[in-house]
């Protein structure tokens, strides 16, 4: 990844470009688009004044992603910023960045209307500001700016392929299961660390093989038959917790004690001798992350180490397919502008997630035992309480 991390830089650290411009990163899911914009990022950001990560993926709303943005670069109080019309958020951004040296990263940018929608109000100083896209879709980045080389993500070849596979995992297996992947690198990551709980057995080896059937399909959407078998592959203990993930929206980061709770409350940690079930879940964690399957993230910049964990956006995707199938939770991302689904009234874990997610009407789901819901925004609380107790 250092011919592509080094071009990147070349355009964001242009001194000569002092027009702001638009860095895009193409490539199917799974490619490596944002672990590449984040190693990017976390070397140029000291010579901007001010540097913005958005999170944007499926479900998105226009005051979600100003509101976002004001939270990381203003003093603003959460309820000030609640109170806030969308025209009132679009002058605010426009005003805080005027005379700064930005950089804005936009991750996971499904269609070209989140730039319509943000790029009036990113001012052009002629500073060297600049704004990386990471997308699937080639038609974003020619709608942000079409003068800027964008940079397309290939997929690994075959000895790549087999470098990374045998990092993951142990080095005396035919190129075989390697080929099968792809050259994704995701299914490779994922499928080292299912490898690696099998011991270097190569008939279990070669039954792995056997099982695989992986093509990248023509619209650059790939099968999830790699990651279905790794999730096959665990434990029963460890298949409600990863299914978990699914309540959290997309590329959501949760604090892992938080986590840890939620499994330990919803019943899926096993009591052990001589550990607390809050330990025993923290080696379920453990044994998720050794499979690639989890990802750890820690964060050092504040006096106390924050520790959280994601998954990726197609294992989330997984997630979710899976829930479908065996009705383990539903999880529901609703914009400004719609309401909640209707629900079957069997329904026993519901997440719900945007602006509008607390307007539920609980008597249409008599059954539930676990509600969470993600707000992108604050609410008052003892008013969200007030209106569930009088529904119940």
């Amino acid at each position: 990844m250092d011919a592509e991390t080094n071009k990147i830089l070349g355009h964001l650290l242009d001194g000569s470009r002092k027009r702001r411009s638009v860095i895009s990163i193409v490539g199917m899911g799974g490619l490596g688009k944002t672990t590449l914009a984040k190693r990017v990022v976390n070397e140029a950001k000291a010579r901007f004044s001010l540097s913005v990560w958005i999170d944007v993926s499926q479900q998105y709303s226009a005051e979600s992603l100003l509101r976002d943005f004001l939270r990381q670069v203003t003093k603003l109080k959460v309820k000030k910023l609640e109170q806030m019309t969308r025209t009132e958020c679009e002058a605010t951004v426009y005003q805080t960045l005027k005379a700064e040296n930005y950089l804005i990263v936009m991750d996971d940018v499904w269609d070209k209307e989140v730039w319509t929608i943000l790029s009036p109000h990113l001012p052009d100083a002629e500073n060297g500001s600049r704004v990386l896209i990471t997308t699937r879709y080639v038609d974003v980045p020619r709608a942000a700016d079409p003068s800027t080389p964008l940079l397309e993500l290939r997929l690994l070849s075959k000895e790549e392929s087999w470098e990374l596979l045998s990092k993951k995992a142990f080095p005396n297996v035919g190129k075989e299961i390697a080929r099968k992947c792809g050259g994704l690198p995701l299914a490779l990551v994922v499928l080292g660390g299912l490898l690696s709980t099998k011991g270097p057995s190569l008939g279990a080896w070669k039954r792995v093989a056997e099982t695989l059937v992986w093509e990248t399909s023509k619209d650059g959407r790939v099968c999830l038959d790699i990651l279905a078998l790794s999730y096959e592959d665990l434990p029963r203990r460890l298949k409600c917790c990863f299914l978990y993930f699914s309540s959290l929206p997309e590329d959501f980061e949760i604090n892992v004690d938080k986590l840890i709770g939620l499994w330990v409350a919803e019943g899926f940690v096993e009591q052990r001798a001589g550990e607390t079930l809050e330990e025993t879940a923290e080696d379920y964690l453990e044994e998720l992350v050794q499979r690639c399957m989890v990802i750890r993230v820690q964060d050092e910049s504040g006096p106390i180490i924050e520790v959280s964990c994601r998954i990726h956006d197609l294992l989330h995707d997984l997630t979710v397919a899976e829930d479908k199938e065996v009705g383990f939770l539903v999880s529901q991302g609703i914009r400004d502008n719609e309401g909640v689904s209707q629900l079957d009234s069997s329904v026993r874990r519901l997440s719900l997630q945007g602006e509008k997610a607390w307007c539920w009407d609980s008597k249409s789901t008599p059954r539930l035992r676990t509600f969470l819901f993600y707000l992108f925004c604050q609410v008052d609380i003892n008013r969200v309480f007030i209106m569930w107790h009088n529904n119940f």
